[in-house]
């Protein structure tokens, strides 16, 4: 191994290469430092050291793993969010929601490893199948937004840890219901300890289009992995039935003509 060294400043400010003899050594970051500028996260500051040995040892550094484990869409009645009326059943498409309204997206995390470790999902979508991108106050096509209940601004996530999924029944939740900036809250969990987040979303009539698709899921802020779904529950999707984005709803039948 050769020598450590840090890194400070911009993600792409890694140490001089030229210093070391192989060409083939790779820079294993040890510690990152991510600042949130009101629409993504940005990487602002990063530690480490070049590594010039078998590959396979300085891998899997992670210390723990997780898995996206169980999702589902609740109405916006006022309630607090967990306890509102369901919009469809757990890990189920919500199909023709109405659009400019408020809905609560329920999304649960489990520490699969066998190690305590922190998280910070950071919750994306993207609209069928293009590229992926945040859930902002303000983003396009998906957006998040106030609750009916005053209780729950747009710029607040409810953290869960006492009601649950079904699709996670018996699993221990960790700590009770409190409320977190979105986007830049980290939660440390213990090996088999889950949460979920209640995310009050909308989606914008004005930027969608009939027939469009759009799924959700989490990335770690902190790793800069996106969470999987091991227990193929699929990811949370919603269809669009009709919009006002200029699209036909969906099955409709354009008819095109220039007489009589």
């Amino acid at each position: 191994m050769k020598t450590a060294t840090t890194s400070r400043g911009k993600a792409t400010a890694m140490p001089d290469r030229k210093k070391y003899i192989s060409p083939t050594a790779k820079f294993v970051t040890t510690r990152r430092v991510w600042q949130w500028d009101g629409i993504e996260y940005k990487s602002v500051e990063q530690e480490g050291y070049w590594y010039d040995g078998e590959w396979t040892l300085a891998m899997n550094i992670q210390p723990t793993s997780w898995d996206t484990d169980g999702w589902q869409f609740r109405n916006d009645d006022g309630s607090a969010p967990e306890n509102c009326t369901t919009a469809a059943n757990e890990n189920t498409t919500l199909a023709s929601p109405s659009l400019d309204t408020p809905y609560h997206l329920q999304f649960a995390i489990t520490n699969t490893g066998a190690a305590s470790g922190d998280v910070r999902p950071v919750l994306q979508f993207r609209i069928d199948s293009g590229s992926w991108a945040n859930v902002t106050t303000s983003s396009t096509g998906v957006a998040y937004t106030a609750a009916a209940n005053a209780g729950f601004p747009a710029d607040e996530a409810t953290y869960n840890g006492t009601a649950g999924l079904t699709t996670l029944a018996g699993t221990s939740w960790h700590n009770t219901r409190h409320k977190e900036t979105i986007n830049s809250t980290t939660r440390r969990l213990s090996p088999g300890l889950s949460f979920e987040w209640n995310h009050c979303i909308q989606f914008i009539d004005a930027d969608l289009s009939g027939g469009e698709t759009i799924e959700f899921r989490y990335v770690d802020a902190i790793w800069g992995d996106d969470l999987p779904d091991n227990n193929n529950q699929g990811l949370p999707t919603v269809t669009i039935a009709s919009a006002g984005g200029g699209g036909l709803p969906a099955g409709s039948l354009a008819l095109l003509g220039a007489g009589t």
